[in-house]
């Protein structure tokens, strides 16, 4: 059997910039980086809403439960998501010709 995940379907309220984010940050624990903080967290909002629209029923936030394995699915996609949406923000200039150069 499937564990469940309770989320605390009050964080999804309009008080917060980012409610589904917030709920799953709550769900997920202090332990794991957050995605409501996230610089990135706008994009991250709306590709939750998505997400949980695509694989969680509206059950869910009316009784707070959701299995480990659709909650899995959710935060992993957004995980992917946020390592995509990193930029680089060093770059390094050489003197030297390159082989995409030449």
């Amino acid at each position: 059997m499937d564990a469940i995940i309770v989320i605390a379907a009050q964080f999804r309220s309009a008080s917060s910039p980012y409610p589904t984010l917030q709920a799953l940050d709550v769900a997920r624990g202090p332990d794991r980086l957050a995605f409501a903080s996230d610089r990135n967290a706008a994009h991250l909002e709306q590709r939750a809403r998505q997400l949980t629209d695509q694989h969680w029923s509206e059950y869910v936030w009316i009784t707070g439960r959701v299995t480990q394995f659709r909650f899995d699915l959710v935060c992993d996609a957004l995980e992917g998501d946020r390592l995509a949406q990193q930029r680089i923000d060093v770059v390094v200039v050489s003197d030297q010709p390159s082989r995409i150069a030449s």
